[in-house]
């Protein structure tokens, strides 16, 4: 007889589920979460200490360590609570972050401390163990049952500093002699598995000027043992959006329709609809959305940042990974690159006029909500899709972002005018003929990937133009997905093309191959297995990735069955 009680949503799946994703963002954008809160309190500086040693027992240890933190019980509480947020006046915070960076690193155990003087509050989690058993044949009911005791949560408790373990005021000691930062509020996680970022030179110096480039205004300071720090450093910033050297500058006036949430752009005194310029309002019925900015990044001063940031560097960033719309909330910037997507179209024939050049991939736009109107998120939501990790911020589906940002850069441009509302013709005025229009093919391609270990991509872009940056994307995350899939680590990042087709059709080829591979994913050996790794468990939506350990199988009977279909 089934005795399992009816649950309506499965806790334990929610935990495998919100943990595995933890685990697989970036480390950069895990750390900029812990770094982002430093505006809810009085901290004038910030601290990253990594270290192996005996208080780790053997393994590796994660310092993160400022000044101020949270005040009690209740706030510290809701580091550990998933889906679950402390009081906050900042625009579009949604919380979960701190859960994304302290479940997204590996750690037998992770604990929060916040001295207030001669007392500690602390608290603990215990990451690996509980996803452990999330991934486990656990019943549901067993899995609630004990997931919320001190076997594997601590929840926040008052101790004596004297009843602390001995390596606490060890390393509180040691902290605050070496950067002369009193570490009142320190998060340690006793890692079982270190990020490359945090052992690999060259990782390390990528992840530092990727945080140098968030242009953080409160000093951060660093030292990694696992690479031969001995002393703090804290790095300057890199500014490549070009925020302290700007050109041409324009600023206009996001408004919002209080009641249908529409929106409209302020322009030479009158508010124009972003969907329909005819559509005329009052100010009476709207509200300051936010600021678009909008300018030129002076070109000596950006090749200066953008050096600085690629010197000594494998993976380059381009001026064109920098051409982009911003989004900048409560006066931080979400990410250091722009918002996935290309908002702004291909910046080599963007229009926009700089030097003896009609087009420049140095312009910007920055989108920065008012703070005083947004703080509702009924208005902040209509256009802005925050994450529990920032840094994946952009805008809603099914916001007229396309429309904002279209009519912003015409503005920028100066080709917009109020249109007049007569369509009728005057004598002197004869209509056009209808000219049937004519739709312009845009030639894509479908490719085939091979990054190492076994592990295989394909997949199309839409454009043959921008087949190169792709394939930069997956070299750039070769080591991550080879390591996802299957469970290797590669020593250096590759992307080897081994077949690619120009098309006007690009997603029916690709969904060619990925019935080619499917239907031939066994072979008369072993070595010729093809594994399709699945998306979310459904069969149907894969996830273009796949293994097969025999790299002639795949080159001399899979790729000339597609050839043979699409020829």
């Amino acid at each position: 007889m089934d005795t399992e009680v009816f649950h309506g949503q499965s806790t334990k799946e929610c935990y495998r589920v919100d943990i595995e994703d933890s685990l697989k963002q970036k480390t950069v954008y895990k750390l900029f979460e812990y770094f982002d809160d430093y505006s809810y309190g009085e901290s004038t500086e910030m601290g990253v200490l990594i270290k192996k040693g005996r208080e780790a027992r053997g393994g590796y240890s994660l310092y993160l360590f400022q000044f101020d933190g949270p005040k009690d019980k209740e706030t510290l509480r809701k580091l550990l609570e998933w889906r679950k947020s402390g009081e906050s006046s900042e625009v579009g915070h949604k919380g979960g972050g701190n859960k994304r960076n302290i479940y997204g690193h590996k750690s037998n155990k992770t604990s929060i401390f916040i001295n207030n003087g001669e007392t500690v509050l602390k608290c603990s989690t215990n990451p690996n163990k509980i996803f452990d058993l999330a991934t486990s044949d656990i019943s549901e009911t067993k899995f609630r049952n004990i997931v919320d005791t001190s076997e594997y949560i601590n929840v926040p408790e008052e101790i004596n500093i004297e009843d602390l373990p001995a390596w606490y005021s060890s390393i509180i000691k040691e902290i605050e002699e070496e950067s002369t930062i009193k570490p009142n509020y320190l998060i340690r996680m006793e890692l079982t598995e270190v990020p490359c970022e945090y052992s690999d030179k060259q990782k390390w110096d990528e992840f530092i000027n990727q945080i140098r480039s968030k242009q953080y205004e409160i000093p951060i300071k660093f030292k990694n043992e696992l690479i031969g720090m001995d002393t703090y450093i804290t790095y300057p910033t890199i500014d490549l959006v070009g925020l302290h050297n700007k050109e041409k500058g324009k600023t206009i006036q996001l408004y919002i329709h209080k009641d249908d949430l529409s929106f409209y752009i302020n322009h030479a005194g009158k508010y124009i609809n972003v969907v329909n310029d005819d559509d005329e309002t009052t100010d009476n019925n709207l509200l300051h959305w936010g600021d678009i900015n909008m300018f030129i990044v002076n070109e000596a001063y950006f090749i200066e940042q953008l050096h600085s940031y690629n010197e000594g560097l494998e993976d380059n960033l381009k001026a064109e990974d920098l051409y982009g719309v911003y989004l900048k909330i409560n006066g931080k910037l979400t990410n250091y690159i722009p918002v996935e997507g290309n908002h702004l179209g291909a910046g080599k024939n963007n229009g926009i006029i700089c030097g003896k050049s009609n087009n420049t991939n140095r312009f910007r736009m920055i989108i920065e909500p008012y703070n005083k109107n947004c703080i509702d998120p009924k208005y902040f939501n209509a256009l802005i899709r925050t994450e529990t990790i920032k840094a994946l911020s952009g805008f809603l589906d099914k916001s007229p972002d396309k429309k904002i940002i279209k009519k912003s850069m015409a503005i920028y441009k100066g080709v917009v005018t109020k249109p007049t509302k007569s369509t009728k013709p005057t004598k002197s005025t004869k209509p056009k003929p209808n000219v049937k229009k004519t739709t312009e093919v845009v030639t894509g391609c479908v490719y085939l990937i091979y990054l190492g270990e076994g592990i295989w991509k394909y997949g199309r872009v839409a454009n043959k133009e921008k087949y190169k940056r792709r394939e930069e994307e997956h070299k750039h995350d070769s080591i991550e997905k080879v390591k996802q899939f299957s469970g290797k680590t590669l020593n250096r990042k590759q992307a080897i093309r081994v077949f690619k087709y120009d098309t006007d059709i690009p997603k029916a080829i690709e969904e060619k191959i990925g019935q080619i591979l499917s239907s031939n994913s066994r072979g008369e050996n072993i070595t010729e297995v093809i594994t399709i790794f699945e998306n979310n468990g459904s069969k149907e939506e894969m996830r273009e990735y796949f293994q097969c350990d025999n790299f002639d199988y795949i080159t001399q009977t899979i790729i000339p069955l597609i050839e043979q279909d699409i020829f």
